[in-house]
Formats: structure tokens, C-alpha cells, sequence
């Protein structure tokens, strides 16, 4: 009976401690981990949440990635689009308010009269953005063909849009999954190494 009860408090003992753990873990894994520029991210030691204050998201070396399958009677479009992230060295560029407010004229949301020089084009991450469309695969090839081509302009004219105006309160990484395998696509597609990827949170 000793022997019964001892065996009965040491798995009690045991679960208590394994929801211990995993409730530590989880609260390590909500933390925001603060960076004052890209450039310092630490990523031997890897975190779910990051906040960045300096960073700059450049949109011309920005690579996307096409895919779609059917679920029963539907078609799922998803369209991947990533953005790089450089750092700017503040000795190199000199922002004036003008420019700050002439800095979304530019394409690749640079500042007028400045693009990131060659030497500086280090990927710290890549910005990851996915748009859906859904609908009845009761159309034609051709007809599936121009909604692709429909959804792919609407979904770029989008991410411009959340470029242009929408603040990045912080980052999620991501390093698995179905996002994160398409994401890596679209990097093969351009030859791009970095799979530092952050999901944007607004």
C-alpha cells in the first residue's frame, strides 16, 4: 500500500512539474524582445515576438511566390509576397523633414534622392505578407486563369496600400508551417539565403 501511494505522488509530483515547465515556456515565448535597430538581432537565440525601431523596408528586391489548390467544390488562391529588411546607417543618410514627407513617392518607399547603397544591402529578415481568395471551381481554365491574374494585381495593390499606411506595432517569427514553406519558395525563386522571416503584427 506504501509502495502504491509513493508511486501515485511521484507521478502527481511529475505532472504538476511538466505543466510547471510548459507554463513557463509559454510565458518566455509571449515576451517582446526590443531591438534598437535591425542590425542587433541575435539569431543563435531564437524568439517568437521582436520589436525593432530602426529598419528599413525596402520593396524593390521583393520577392513573391503563387499557389492555389481545391478543398471539395472550392479553389483557394494564396498569394506570398516578402519584403526585405535593411538597416541605414545614420551616418550615411541625413533626413530632413522634407524628405520624411516625400519619403512614400518613391517606389521602394525610399527617401527622395537616397537608395541603399550596394555595401548596405545586408538582408537582416524578410517581411511576410500572404493574401487569400476563395471561390466555387465552377469556371473554365481560361476563366480560373483571369482571376488569377485579377487577384495577383488586387493582392500587390493591397500590400502597397498596407505599406504606405499601416504602422508595425511588432513582429512574430515564423519557422514552420505552410506560410513558412511557401515563404521559402519565393526566397529559392530570387536566391535569396536569409529565412529570418517576421510576420508583421499592426
Amino acid at each position: 500500500m506504501r509502495l502504491l501511494k509513493l508511486i501515485v505522488q511521484t507521478i502527481v509530483s511529475f505532472i504538476i512539474l511538466a505543466v510547471s515547465v510548459q507554463a513557463q515556456n509559454q510565458n518566455a515565448d509571449l515576451k517582446l524582445y526590443s531591438f534598437q535597430d535591425i542590425s542587433e538581432l541575435d539569431t543563435k537565440h531564437l524568439h517568437t515576438f521582436y520589436k525593432i525601431e530602426k529598419y528599413h523596408g525596402a520593396t524593390d528586391d521583393k520577392a513573391n511566390h503563387f499557389n492555389s489548390f481545391k478543398n471539395g467544390d472550392t479553389t483557394i488562391f494564396h498569394f506570398f509576397i516578402l519584403q526585405p529588411l535593411y538597416t541605414v546607417s545614420p551616418d550615411t543618410v541625413n533626413y530632413t523633414p522634407e524628405d520624411t514627407l516625400m519619403m512614400y513617392q518613391n517606389e521602394d518607399y525610399s527617401y527622395r534622392g537616397f537608395r541603399i547603397s550596394e555595401k548596405d544591402k545586408k538582408i537582416y529578415a524578410w517581411l511576410g505578407y500572404v493574401f487569400e481568395k476563395q471561390f466555387y471551381s465552377n469556371m473554365t481554365s481560361a476563366q480560373i486563369e483571369t482571376e488569377k491574374k485579377s487577384f495577383i494585381h488586387n493582392a500587390s495593390v493591397e500590400w502597397w496600400y498596407i505599406n504606405k499606411f499601416k504602422k508595425i506595432e511588432y513582429f512574430e517569427r515564423i519557422d514552420s508551417g505552410y506560410l513558412y514553406d511557401n515563404y521559402l519558395v519565393a526566397l529559392k525563386s530570387i536566391s535569396k539565403k536569409c529565412s529570418f522571416i517576421f510576420i508583421p503584427k499592426y
